[in-house]
């Protein structure tokens, strides 16, 4: 008995021993992976950072880029100006200034000529804060530009480079596009500070916890959210990154490389006590990013929160049955891997779905089939300015609200969606709160159920309004002679040809052929730019003359072609066309010149001379003809003309 109980103490000491060693063990393990956990979740959340900074880089690039579209326009008005003359040209920038964010805009020509509209600001009402006078734009240009505009004006790029530039401690961007000339004329400069980012959405992070900035490679700042002043953390973070990125130690090299070769991440930071997060995105916009700072404990809060709940009852659980502390770390790494799928799903989910749809005006939709409700995001309201039927689709929403002409066009849409099961589009005219149609984009895309059922439809609207009025201007634009303002000679044929084997081919026309008589005389006599002024005064003339949709159209130098639709009263003709040969006599083109010029006119009857263009074309310049040689400023019928009798 007495051996057994030194032997029974010897082994409670060893079990003792044993137990303590594998408390030891497994606290050791457990230290160990909670340091792990440590770093997992520094690591998620800059994995999030990084995400979500990259969106809202996205955000700003889009934001950027369309406030920035209006130089392609301006550059267009200024290749269309008539001998880019420079004081046309300025006066056309100016009035663009006037309405436009940038501080100063202008041109230089690819002869070396240049003009610049004085620099504005809200804030110095257009003046120099040094001089306290007004100052031309140009005073804003660097050495390095003339690079860039002399790469632009030789084809090797469309957008500018140029850095950033310090005047009076405020940052001067600058940006230029090609002027096109049938050929690249000259360069638009245009130069805008802090002012051009005023209603600039810069989505902060983190419910709004954080700090968002635009700085340029250089670290010098462009542009920050409000936030980032209130905060004496991200003042210091700013001021330290604003001198070339000057952060010490690895993350700081690190960031200068990643910086210097175009990447995207984040870095954790340590400021005196405090630990940030530094998420770094490029913008697609003259090397700029999008630098984001968020505070350790609110990036890490949503981790540290699940963390902190299940440190308690592991502890209890490790104390009380330590036989069961494996399992219990395997089911923290478990939760650790919920975690992790969890907080990548929530990178996409709705802080950051509402975060980008904000910034777009895109309408998103679900239509669900099975209890024929529907639903869009509010930019239908921003859009169309009212709410539509929240239930049916086919039925009600096409009917309320899309135009009757493309009705069809929407049904087609839908039923070619359904049967063919992929994305389908197409352009339909939707109507406003004001009782306009605008013009939009529709996408649809079927969701189908196990039984191949159509079960949802969600889908997207964009609003291409302003685009496609944009696109039938320019085809007006093509369609219209410059000099005179009615249809030019390939548009006149077409639309005569037209209207003559569709609309009008049972009716009564009339085809009258101009010409100006001793139209030659004139620019002899006065100059070419009479001359043009004169063919500009005829096409005015005989757009108030005649009807909207009779056809008017300058077929040749001196040239004018008529076609009078449902023109059946020779009376009524004759008189048009006695207005025409008198229509310059003491005709006052401005207050120094009085010209007397008359013109002659033949006409062609529909289908009594011809039933064709050409048959028309023919017969009214035979009688043009008869008029030039018997009697100018005169008209003739055709069917006079062939009689040989008396002109009118």
């Amino acid at each position: 008995m007495e051996r057994k109980i030194p032997d029974h103490k010897k082994g409670f000491f060893v079990k003792y021993i044993i137990a303590t060693l594998c408390l030891i063990s497994i606290l050791a393990i457990f230290l160990g992976h909670f340091r792990y956990m440590d770093q997992k979740i520094s690591d998620i959340s800059k994995v999030y950072l990084s995400k979500i900074s990259l969106q809202n880089a996205g955000i700003i690039s889009n934001e950027i880029h369309t406030n920035l579209q209006t130089l392609n326009v301006i550059a267009r008005m200024v290749g269309s100006s008539e001998g880019l003359s420079l004081e046309k040209i300025n006066a056309m920038l100016q009035a663009e200034a006037r309405s436009s964010s940038f501080i100063s805009l202008g041109v230089v020509l690819n002869d070396g000529r240049l003009t610049f509209t004085p620099v504005s600001s809200g804030e110095n009402g257009g003046k120099d804060t040094l001089s306290g006078e007004g100052i031309n734009g140009a005073r804003l240009l660097l050495s390095v530009d003339s690079n860039d505009i002399d790469r632009i004006m030789a084809g090797r790029s469309e957008i500018s480079e140029s850095p950033s530039r310090k005047v009076n401690d405020k940052t001067i961007n600058m940006h230029a596009v090609p002027i096109d000339r049938g050929g690249t004329a000259g360069v638009l400069v245009a130069f805008f500070d802090e002012a051009f980012f005023k209603g600039f959405l810069i989505p902060d992070t983190m419910d709004w916890n954080g700090c968002s900035y635009v700085a340029d490679k250089n670290g010098n700042i462009i542009f920050h959210s409000k936030s980032c002043g209130a905060d004496e953390v991200f003042s210091s973070a700013m001021e330290s990154l604003s001198r070339g990125w000057s952060l010490e130690g690895k993350e700081g090299m690190k960031l200068r490389g990643d910086i210097e070769n175009g990447r995207l991440d984040t870095i954790e930071y340590k400021l005196g006590n405090q630990g940030i997060y530094i998420s770094y995105a490029p913008i697609d916009f003259h090397d700029w990013y999008l630098i984001t700072l968020t505070g350790s404990s609110v990036a890490e809060a949503q981790s540290k929160s699940i963390y902190d709940e299940i440190i308690p009852a592991f502890l209890y659980l490790l104390i009380i049955i330590m036989a069961v502390a494996v399992y219990l770390v395997y089911m923290r790494n478990q939760s650790f891997r919920r975690l992790e799928r969890r907080m990548e799903i929530e990178s996409i989910s709705d802080e950051s779905y509402r975060m980008i749809m904000e910034q777009t005006d895109d309408i998103i939709f679900e239509y669900d089939t099975l209890d024929k409700t529907y639903f869009h995001t509010d930019n239908f309201r921003k859009t169309f300015g009212y709410e539509p039927t929240k239930t049916g689709f086919l039925g009600s929403l096409e009917y309320d609200y899309i135009h009757p002409d493309d009705i069809s066009r929407f049904v087609e849409l839908y039923e070619r969606m359904r049967q063919d099961r992929k994305l389908a589009e197409t352009e339909v005219r939707i109507i406003d709160s004001e009782g306009k149609y605008l013009w939009a984009r529709v996408y649809m895309l079927g969701v189908f159920d196990r039984d191949g059922r159509l079960a949802k439809v969600i889908g997207k609207i964009v609003n291409i309004d302003e685009k496609k009025k944009e696109i039938q201007h320019l085809k007006q634009m093509a369609a219209t002679d410059t000099a005179t303002g009615v249809y030019n000679k390939q548009t006149t044929a077409n639309m005569i040809k037209d209207f003559l084997s569709g609309d009008g081919r049972h009716g009564k026309h009339a085809m009258m052929v101009i010409d100006i008589d001793n139209f030659k005389e004139i620019n002899d006599c006065y100059g070419h730019l009479v001359g043009d002024a004169v063919l500009s005064a005829m096409g005015i003339e005989l757009n108030h003359l005649f009807r909207a949709d009779d056809i008017k159209g300058r077929i040749g130098g001196d040239e004018f072609m008529i076609l009078m639709k449902d023109a059946d009263d020779p009376d009524l003709i004759g008189s048009k066309a006695a207005k025409i040969c008198r229509m310059f006599r003491n005709y006052e083109l401005d207050e120094n010149i009085t010209i007397d010029v008359s013109s002659s006119v033949g006409i062609s009857q529909y289908d009594m001379d011809g039933a064709t263009y050409e048959e028309l074309y023919e017969a009214a310049d035979r009688a043009l003809y008869y008029c030039k040689n018997k009697q100018k400023g005169t008209y003739a019928f055709c069917s006079e003309a062939d009689g040989e009798t008396d002109l009118q």
